[in-house]
C-alpha cells in the first residue's frame, strides 16, 4: 500500500522530509505547501535540492485537506506562531490526516502534555480516527532513541552520557537563532528559549521519554541555564552578533530527574552542544 504525504512547509524540516518521502517505496508525494510566494510554483525537488518530482509548491493549504492525503509532515515552526499551528493541527487530526511533526514540543511525551490541550486534540482525533506523531533530532533521537538503544546492548552500565552537537551558524532560521535562541543577541535580554516555560516545553518531554525507556520514574524535572560570552565574532547564515557590550551569549541548561540513586541531566554549553546523563547503578 502506498501512502499519500502532503509536506507542509520547506524549510529545515521540510526540504530532507521530501527527500526521505521521495525515496521512500510505500509513500508518494502529492503536495507541498510553501509561505514563501518566491517558492510558489517550484517544484519540491529543486526546493529540496534533489532532481524535479513533478509537484509544484503551493501556499493553498486546503491541498492538505484533500480526501486521499493519508498523513501530512506539518513542518512549519510554531514557534513564532504557535496559535496558528497548533489550529492547523487540529483541523487536519479532524479531517482525518494522519500528522507527523517536529513542531509540537509538548506532544514529544503526551503522557506529559498539557490536559488543556490533549483536551483540544484527544476529541479531534476521535473524530478524524487520526494520530499524530511528533520527534525531531533536536530534540529527539539522541536524547531518547538512541541511549536507548545503546543501553539495550551493554551489561553493567553504570552512567550514560550523550553529546549533541549542534551548528548553528548552519541553521538556514536567522530569526530563530537570533531571537528565539538567543545566539549573538546582548547579554541582558533572556531570549525565549532560555525562559522556564520553554525549558520545560521543550526539553523535559525528552527526559521523561528517556525515563520511561530506562524503566526509572521521575519525581521532579528542575532546570538552570547560564549566560557565557561568545569568544570572538562571526557571522553566520543572514545575522551577526550584536555590537552592544556585552555583546553576545549563548546559555547553558541542565534538567535532572531523581528516583533513587537515578538521575537524567543534560546541558548545553556556549559552543551549542548538549549532553545528557542518565546515571544510576541499575541502568
Amino acid at each position: 500500500m502506498t501512502y499519500q504525504v502532503v509536506v507542509w512547509g520547506t524549510g529545515n524540516v521540510g526540504r530532507p522530509a521530501i527527500r526521505a518521502i521521495a525515496t521512500h517505496r510505500d509513500l508518494e508525494l502529492v503536495g507541498v505547501v510553501v509561505s514563501n510566494p518566491a517558492k510558489v510554483g517550484k517544484d519540491a525537488g529543486e526546493l529540496a535540492g534533489i532532481a524535479p518530482l513533478g509537484v509544484l509548491a503551493t501556499d493553498d493549504t486546503e491541498i492538505a485537506f484533500a480526501p486521499d492525503v493519508d498523513c501530512v509532515v506539518y513542518a512549519a515552526t510554531a514557534d513564532t506562531r504557535p496559535m496558528e499551528a497548533y489550529m492547523d493541527l487540529e483541523r487536519l487530526l479532524r479531517s482525518g490526516r494522519n500528522v507527523v511533526s517536529t513542531a509540537f514540543y509538548p506532544l514529544l511525551h503526551p503522557a506529559s502534555a498539557p490536559p488543556e490541550l490533549m483536551g483540544m486534540l484527544t476529541p479531534a482525533m476521535e473524530a478524524g480516527n487520526s494520530s499524530v506523531f511528533v520527534s525531531g533530532i533536536d530534540p529527539g533521537w539522541a536524547l531518547d532513541i538512541l541511549p536507548a538503544l545503546v543501553s539495550g546492548v551493554g551489561a553493567g552500565i553504570t552512567e550514560i552520557r550523550i553529546q549533541e552537537i549542534f551548528n548553528y551558524a548552519l541553521y538556514d532560521a536567522p530569526d530563530i537563532v537570533r531571537n528565539v535562541i538567543g545566539l549573538g543577541g546582548p547579554m541582558n535580554v533572556m531570549p525565549q528559549m532560555l525562559e522556564e516555560m520553554s525549558l520545560m516545553t521543550v526539553w523535559a518531554p525528552m527526559v521523561r521519554v528517556l525515563a520511561d525507556s530506562l524503566e526509572v520514574e521521575i519525581d521532579e524535572v528542575t532546570t538552570q541555564w547560564n549566560a557565557v560570552h561568545l569568544s570572538g565574532r562571526s557571522k553566520s547564515r543572514g545575522w551577526e552578533p550584536s555590537k552592544k557590550e556585552p555583546w553576545a551569549h549563548f546559555a547553558s541548561k541542565s534538567q535532572d530527574s531523581q528516583e533513587g540513586t537515578h538521575s537524567l541531566r543534560w546541558s548545553t554549553s556556549p559552543e551549542s552542544t548538549m549532553t545528557v546523563r542518565p546515571i544510576g547503578n541499575s541502568l
